[in-house]
């Protein structure tokens, strides 16, 4: 019984990291692209951004800083939760309430 709750808890984690792994891939492919977008994508559609509108370059310049940003921030926060979070009062949390999920199962 020992073993197979071990095995689970390292598929869990192993699923964890692989989660964030797969975020920060994510991430990197869309900033490329965004990157991509800003430096020569829009020059396709517009010549001048100020005779489309004076404050549409400035809105697109807030905008390509501020979404990776907070998306930034987002990852960070699923870092610290996948790597330094784990700490050892949360994984006896986790196992006490494996144990009683299961001890009622079994009733």
């Amino acid at each position: 019984m020992q073993t197979n709750t071990a095995y689970t808890r390292a598929q869990k984690r192993v699923r964890e990291i692989k989660g964030f792994y797969h975020h920060v891939g994510v991430f990197i492919i869309v900033m490329l692209f965004f990157l991509v977008l800003r430096a020569f994508g829009f020059r396709f559609y517009f010549v001048n951004f100020d005779a489309v509108d004076p404050a549409f370059g400035d809105w697109l310049d807030w905008n390509l800083i501020f979404f990776p940003g907070i998306w930034l921030v987002v990852l960070i926060v699923h870092a610290v939760q996948v790597f330094w979070l784990k700490s050892e009062r949360l994984r006896n949390w986790e196992q006490r309430k494996l144990k009683e999920i299961l001890d009622k199962e079994q009733n």
